[in-house]
């Protein structure tokens, strides 16, 4: 595999052979989300269902609680390898091993055992995401949502 030679619009880079595809945007519409200040992640070891979107940080709040607000966040995705027998993420290493020569068996046997995990020997990869508060880079507040753009 190789780095793809395309550009987007902007002359950015699509795709670089050690992250994976990239979009990107101007004025892109955050997820707003409401979130009380706290959340919900992802813990190494922790079991997962393979056939759902694995969500490593979630903020926490709703509609019904006092102290959320509605708040715009970045949700990246991507894939991310785990154990078909074990049912959790895998630890994989990147310098000298994955990003070396994308080998992501040996990656991944050289993370698990780096980080005490049992690693069947086994896996797949399984959809993930992760939000990031959009706090920054955001459009100016004379932009800003009304009431009126969620409640008509």
């Amino acid at each position: 595999m190789k780095d793809l030679e395309g550009k987007e619009e902007y002359g950015r880079e699509v795709f670089a052979k050690h992250k994976g595809v990239f979009k990107w945007g101007i004025n892109v519409i955050p997820t707003y989300m409401w979130y009380n200040g706290k959340g919900e992640r992802y813990l190494l070891g922790d079991k997962l269902d393979p056939n759902k979107v694995l969500e490593l940080n979630r903020p926490m709040g709703s509609i019904k609680d006092p102290k959320a607000k509605i708040y715009p966040f970045k949700v990246h995705t991507g894939k991310q390898p785990y154990d078909v027998k074990y049912k959790y993420l895998l630890a994989f290493r990147v310098w000298k091993a994955l990003w070396s020569d994308y080998n992501w068996q040996k990656a991944i046997e050289l993370g698990t055992k780096e980080m005490g995990l049992p690693y069947s020997g086994n896996f797949d990869f399984v959809r993930t995401a992760y939000y990031i508060s959009a706090r920054h880079e955001v459009a100016p507040k004379e932009m800003a949502l009304t009431c009126n753009d969620c409640h008509f």
